[in-house]
């Protein structure tokens, strides 16, 4: 049989190509912008989930400011949302970090010194990142209502979880 000419979803080269930046990474930093709402919430720690399920890389949430709306601090209690401030991370500990729902550029965003950003997933419209900052990979889809949709979608692509997504 020949091998099919048909080319792959869009969105299905995008999970195999993060599968591939995280295959071989051993710790993964995710960080949001500076007091994160439900979606950053719900992205940063399916992208964990990701990773980890995927067999991939540990993985760290670290908040650079505060959890700030009633509902959401109820969110991250029910949900046991795993959490460490920023100032308390070692960055250098990672070898690999993600910004979820926000971009380098974003005035509610704190990149940490010395830290790579090397994914970005949101669904925002930024006019460019910082020249200093290059993401190997980065999916912004403006068209797609959250962020936390966009990491759903890579489960769903890999077939991870099935039964869990």
């Amino acid at each position: 049989m020949a091998p099919s000419l048909t080319p792959l979803p869009r969105s299905l080269l995008r999970t195999e190509a993060l599968l591939a930046l995280l295959r071989g990474r051993r710790h993964l930093l995710v960080l949001t912008h500076n007091n994160p709402d439900p979606d950053s919430l719900g992205a940063a720690i399916g992208l964990r989930h990701f990773a980890s399920m995927a067999g991939l890389v540990d993985s760290a949430f670290a908040l650079s400011g505060r959890i700030l709306r009633a509902e959401n601090q109820e969110m991250v209690r029910q949900l046991g949302i795993d959490m460490t401030p920023l100032a308390e991370v070692d960055v250098a500990k990672y070898d690999v970090a993600a910004l979820v729902d926000t971009q380098p550029g974003f005035g509610h965003t704190i990149v940490p010194a010395g830290a790579k950003v090397d994914i970005v997933i949101d669904h925002h419209v930024i006019e460019a990142s910082p020249p200093n900052i290059d993401p190997v990979f980065r999916d912004v889809r403006c068209e797609v209502g959250a962020t936390s949709s966009l990491v759903t979608t890579y489960f769903r692509e890999a077939e991870i979880g099935r039964a869990h997504v």
